[in-house]
């Protein structure tokens, strides 16, 4: 029978697409074909081999997609047209510290082996005046970085002039079309952080040996020395693996060499290199709180992992304005009415206030989060971008070496019921130290006088019927005594004794809570990271809450309560300026004038006349970890949600403290720690779990301190719970009918901060127009180089055979 037009055309354009698929020439021909089509010198024979090869390998670069790249293209491509190679080398980007267990032969072999790739250049060489250490200072040059930003699919704005409809998007780079991208041709076409992260990765990826190696004198050193690392020659390719597997394995690849000098203790630093000079703008804009906040230059700087840290703090910082405004009346109204904090009806309000307001935060911080992320390029949809790696393998990360099914590379493997097993050893030994922690809590309260049966006699009718009260140590907090709980000054006293033990108790835990997520050998740094954050996080809160929970619900005295929030409160504020930056700072000062700072120390930053700080001074200073900051931030979020309803004062409060603190942070960023490593994300990671949890507990802890630990509720309405007797709630507080009223406002509240929260869209409009817009110029741009290539091979096809 014979086929309609219809059937006939799509016969004809179906094999019209596998012709021109079957059709397509080798890669390396197709760039030769290119080259002559425009009249330039060829990539291929103007290259030398090895830099080829590691293009073609390493970054894995398709020629092919040239063809795809013309129909973007307004003018014709040509080889001058390419942004300029900008040599670099007289800027270190990383800093490489040698300890004084590496010998003069491996540094030299190291720079060698650095140098050998082609990709990264040493650009200085120091020697430490105090212990005579090496430090290398490691650049590269535009063209490698362009080169790596295509293989690490760095996000950049397209030039509106090279793009579908003339949009400006956000996509990941690609080397062989670099003018379709806003300002590629600019020497600033990176920013700082993104040639750090960059630099760092081409240091990564170097390995000890390259592909087509058995040994060379890297590896032969290393033997020498006895030094293990993991290479896939030395293994024998199991059987059991498919031939497409074996096919995949390249012979000779093995650990990157950086993972090695790390590992066997060769290296202990390697950081990115400061500017004074945009540190000094930095230090303006720190000490000036009423300029904006310099949040994208810090982004460009920092990379996105600071500045989210910055972007959320200062967010967090003007959000409390609002409930510090509202605290700040509830204290006059409490002052001008006489009422206290027991008897205030309005303090009730204001803790559902409290608890409504952390939803609205939650959810615009989502907003602003993903307005930041887009804009910085590190928005998440699931199709591309650099993002933070989270299942980069850990250098300290042990296991049995075996080839894996999935890749059929070689690999390290732990079994999972292993690290189960020693995560179980971990939780006990934290509830042992929280048994610690709690028996110091309890000594502490002792202490300063909160603990006694006569406060409540209808509840303890005698000493030894409260199970916490210890008379020897309480004795010391009575009238007259060492810490007079009624003086002014004694009083203080206790609660800084309570404050250094909690600090030293942290840091122990610290180090313990590092060696149990250590030998607990995770693979990733992710899961590493997550375990250290739900170590830490439930010590340290357990040490800042635990006392505050006790007088709540325990002793169900919120006066008590207040007068331990608000010293802890107030005193953990101060406590941070001094030991984050007061106390390092004094302490490099002091060490600059011991050792000549002339010579040695160039970290004042308000000296014009010299920009230049040398590696070795850098390399000495202290490491930067975010963590602290966002584990102090995320408490004192704490303090102010949970407990609204005993210090209503603590946002006005806090509200001043992180004025203070985002400017001291950053000064500690800028004076007295190494520029970090930047890594691309797209939001704060793991604590926003935390925040999330924090808030949502607030509801209830906000509604058992206002019906059970004072009469808030009862002055709220009165009439309700005093008209009948039986429910006496002043002295009982426990009776059914007030417990049912207490846990029903909870569920309310949460019923209300449930609707409230997916009544905000945590993207905004204008980011998801952004994104869909981003859909469909692909969609178009996709569309227009089929019919391209779908007309362009029909010529070919139709055309007559003149032979």
């Amino acid at each position: 029978m014979e086929k309609c037009a219809s059937e006939r055309f799509r016969d004809r354009r179906e094999s019209l697409t596998l012709t021109s698929f079957q059709s397509l020439p080798p890669p390396d021909e197709l760039q030769d074909q290119e080259n002559a089509k425009f009249g330039r010198p060829s990539l291929l024979r103007a290259t030398p081999k090895r830099a080829l090869y590691r293009r073609l390998s390493r970054r894995a670069i398709d020629f092919a997609s040239l063809r795809e790249a013309d129909i973007y293209k307004s003018v014709e491509f040509n080889e001058e047209d390419l942004p300029n190679t900008v040599e670099t080398d007289s800027t270190p980007i990383l800093l490489l510290r040698f300890t004084s267990k590496a010998t003069p032969e491996l540094i030299k072999q190291v720079k060698k082996r650095l140098e050998s790739t082609g990709e990264l250049k040493i650009a200085a060489e120091e020697i430490s005046s105090r212990n005579g250490t090496v430090v290398l200072g490691i650049t590269t040059t535009q063209d490698e970085l362009l080169l790596e930003a295509e293989q690490v699919n760095l996000v950049k704005m397209t030039n509106p002039a090279e793009t579908y409809g003339k949009a400006r998007i956000m996509e990941p780079f690609r080397k062989d079309n670099p003018f379709r991208y806003l300002n590629v041709d600019s020497p600033s076409f990176f920013t700082g952080a993104e040639r750090v992260t960059l630099c760092w990765s081409m240091l990564d990826g170097i390995t000890v040996l390259n592909h087509d190696e058995l040994e060379n004198e890297m590896s032969l050193l290393f033997d020498e020395l006895g030094v293990e690392y993991l290479r896939q020659n030395q293994y024998s390719i199991p059987d059991k693996l498919m031939e497409s597997f074996r096919s995949m394995i390249e012979d000779g690849s093995c650990d990157p060499l950086l993972h090695v000098l790390k590992q066997n203790e060769f290296v202990d630093v390697v950081s990115a290199v400061h500017h004074r000079q945009i540190l000094r703008t930095f230090h303006s804009d720190a000490m000036n709180p009423l300029k904006t906040f310099p949040l994208d230059s810090l982004r460009a700087y920092y990379g996105e992992t600071v500045a989210f840290y910055f972007g959320w703090m200062d967010f967090f910082t003007k959000m409390l304005i609002i409930p510090g405004f509202a605290g700040t009346v509830n204290i006059v109204y409490m002052r001008v009415s006489g009422k206290s904090i027991v008897t205030c009806e309005w303090t009730t309000l204001f803790g559902v206030f409290m608890f409504l307001w952390g939803i609205c935060f939650l959810r615009m911080w989502d907003r602003q989060e993903s307005k930041l992320s887009y804009r910085w390029g590190t928005f998440d949809k699931g199709d591309g971008g650099m993002l933070k790696p989270k299942y980069e393998p850990r250098v300290q990360f042990q296991g049995q070496v075996q080839f894996s099914p999935v890749t059929g590379r070689l690999e390290k493997h732990y079994p999972m019921y292993k690290r189960r097993m020693k995560q179980f050893v971990s939780a006990w030994i934290t509830l042992c130290m929280l048994s610690i922690a709690f028996v110091v809590m309890i000594m502490s309260l002792n202490l300063r006088g909160y603990v006694h049966p006569d406060h409540n006699r209808e509840r303890w009718q005698n000493d030894d019927s409260h199970p916490f009260y210890f008379p020897s140590i309480a004795a010391l907090s009575e009238k007259g005594a060492i810490f007079d709980a009624t003086s002014t000054y004694c009083s203080l006293i206790p609660t800084i004794i309570h404050v250094v033990v909690i600090q030293t108790m942290n840091t122990i835990y610290r180090q313990v809570a590092e060696k149990l997520t250590e030998w607990e050998n995770y693979e990733t740094d992710h899961g590493h990271e997550d375990s250290l954050i739900l170590k830490r996080f439930a010590f340290e809160a357990f040490d800042a809450f635990l006392p505050l929970f006790y007088l709540a619900f325990y002793e169900k005295d919120i006066l008590k309560l207040r007068s331990e929030l608000v010293q802890v409160f107030n005193f953990d504020m101060f406590r941070r300026m001094a030991l984050e930056f007061i106390v390092p700072r004094a302490t490099q000062i002091i060490g600059k004038k011991a050792d000549d700072i002339r010579k040695t120390k160039k970290l004042d930053i308000t000296k014009d006349d010299d920009d230049y700080t040398p590696l070795t001074d850098e390399s000495e200073l202290d490491e930067y970890e975010e963590f602290d900051d966002y584990l102090e931030m995320v408490i004192q979020l704490g303090y102010i949600t949970l407990f609204a309803s005993a210090y209503p004062f603590a946002s006005a409060v806090a509200l001043i403290a992180n004025i203070v603190e985002v400017r001291t942070d950053l000064l500690k960023l800028t004076q007295v720690c190494r520029r970090p490593r930047p890594y691309r994300v797209g939001t704060i990671g793991t604590w926003k779990i935390v925040l999330i949890c924090t808030v949502w507990l607030s509801a209830l802890t906000n509604c058992l301190i206002f019906g059970m630990t004072s009469n808030q509720l009862m002055e709220l309405i009165p009439n309700y719970l005093i008209s009948d007797s039986d429910l006496d709630f002043v002295t009982g507080k426990g009776s059914i009918a007030a417990v049912v009223l207490i846990f029903g406002l909870e569920r309310l509240m949460l019923v209300v901060g449930l609707i409230i929260y997916l009544a905000l869209p945590s993207v905004p409009e204008d980011v998801q127009c952004e994104l869909q817009r981003i859909q469909f110029v692909e969609m178009k741009e996709s569309l227009e180089f089929r019919r391209s290539n779908l007309v362009e091979h029909e010529k070919t096809v139709m055309r007559p055979n003149v032979s």
